[in-house]
């Protein structure tokens, strides 16, 4: 054991150094990476920003920045503060998927597909869709009838409004034109007995609401 570590006047100062770093240089730097690894997680986790809600876009268009932001600042005047944390907070998620998914890139098509059906295992309620991705929620029975809760409105397809015609769209310039508004049911949702995601889903519904009527219907 002696030879391995040296003697205890050898494990003094530089020497001892010297001595530790040749036996244990390997073992410090993997220590050390594991320590920034962990720093940094808990860093994200104390600073990841909560949102109140998504809205959540899957389609083969595109936002700008500029439109994006546009349509954040306005959701966030339909509705509450809903954890009482950060103020208003409503997030816009995004799945783009490509022009033709048949010819497209494979890996924007896995990527878009993916997120899109991470989604699902949430609790988002509301989205805007293309046609492609309406037809994906219409074919798994998601989708609330929105006649039922807006009786007063006259829609070709009970299931989905055009964005172009919603108080979200007015006065935001060159929106995609086959973006839909539609919704999920509550017994669409996993644990959709439960407390947290029924008072989540009315809060959405506010959210959907204004998107539709606008702010103080």
């Amino acid at each position: 054991m002696a030879e391995k570590y040296g003697t205890p006047d050898q494990l003094k100062g530089k020497k001892g150094w010297e001595n530790f770093w040749y036996y244990y240089k390997w073992h410090t730097v993997a220590g050390a990476f594991v320590a920034i690894l962990l720093a940094v997680l808990i860093h994200d986790i104390a600073t990841k920003e909560v949102y109140d809600a998504t809205v959540f876009m899957a389609s083969d268009s595109y936002l700008s920045d500029e439109q994006a932001e546009q349509l954040c600042l306005k959701l966030e005047t339909y509705v509450g503060d809903y954890d009482g944390k950060q103020g208003v907070n409503i997030e816009l998620g995004q799945a783009n998927f490509p022009k033709d998914i048949e010819t497209g890139d494979p890996n924007l098509v896995m990527a878009a597909s993916t997120r899109f059906s991470a989604t699902l295992l949430e609790d988002t309620t509301v989205f805007l869709v293309d046609d492609s991705q309406y037809a994906k929620l219409l074919g798994e029975d998601l989708l609330m009838d929105l006649t039922e809760r807006y009786p007063e409105l006259e829609l070709e397809d009970p299931y989905r409004i055009p964005l172009a015609e919603t108080d979200l769209a007015d006065g935001i310039q060159g929106l995609p034109e086959d973006l839909m508004v539609c919704a999920r049911r509550k017994d669409g949702m996993q644990k959709s007995d439960t407390e947290k995601v029924a008072a989540h889903y009315q809060y959405q519904l506010g959210l959907l609401d204004g998107i539709i009527l606008g702010a103080g219907n």
